[in-house]
């Protein structure tokens, strides 16, 4: 999942195309900021056949998944803030719960996105994965060169949702501007993920376009060496 900070830009094909060399399985992008025929047109140029979107509300918000033949996905529920999906891969067929997250910078709005996440946990008894950009930190430690808060309801969310922070490479900010940095994108998960896939991994990828780094999910494989059934997604 991409945070492209507009797909609308006239080089934005260009760059994707140079982060989906990774061959993700499914590709998502948050605050696309177009939508209806524009959103059509993008989507159509990076020759990805099946799509689900969240509409951006004006220049603003919206989320997109895209998804390539050998995987299944079912949209289980949306919201401005959040797809909830089911993800089944037809080679090896597994399956998995995913919840991609577009976090409103309103702190208030970002409250009600806590409340759906802390209900969907109560009725999850699968693997679930959760990820994207929450636009909160966990901890003070997530930041540098600014504000050393963290966000106490995301914290709370994570902990009695019983989630966990996946391990990642790269650096540990994931957002930039000026001389302060952020870890605001990021993977959690579900007990049940962490013994179903133990070897997932996280990658802190290039910035390009966009002052927050790309987050590509490989579940038990080395990303540069691709093999069939191998689950890729990117975050940003």
């Amino acid at each position: 999942m991409w945070n492209a900070q507009g797909c609308g830009h006239w080089n934005f094909n260009r760059v994707a195309r140079q982060y989906l060399d990774h061959s993700p399985d499914i590709v998502g992008f948050v605050e696309t900021r177009i939508s209806s025929h524009a959103a059509d047109k993008a989507i159509a140029q990076l020759k990805i056949l099946n799509s689900f979107r969240v509409e951006a509300d004006g220049f603003s918000e919206g989320i997109w998944i895209c998804w390539y033949d050998h995987i299944q996905v079912d949209v289980l529920f949306s919201h401005f803030q959040f797809v909830h999906c089911w993800i089944h891969c037809k080679s090896n067929n597994r399956s998995v719960l995913a919840t991609i997250v577009y976090a409103s910078p309103n702190p208030t709005k970002r409250r009600a996105l806590w409340k759906y996440l802390h209900l969907l946990s109560n009725h999850i008894n699968e693997p679930w994965i959760v990820l994207g950009d929450f636009n909160a930190a966990l901890s003070p430690n997530d930041r540098k060169g600014c504000d050393p808060s963290s966000d106490h309801d995301f914290s709370n969310v994570v902990f009695y949702s019983s989630l966990y922070d996946l391990r990642y490479q790269g650096p540990d900010f994931t957002w930039y501007r000026g001389p302060g940095a952020v870890h605001l994108d990021r993977c959690l998960c579900n007990d049940k993920w962490l013994v179903a896939y133990p070897d997932t991994l996280v990658y802190h990828l290039l910035r390009m376009k966009s002052d927050h780094r790309h987050l590509l999910l490989s579940i038990g494989k080395n990303p540069n060496k691709r093999q069939q059934g191998q689950f890729y997604y990117f975050s940003r």
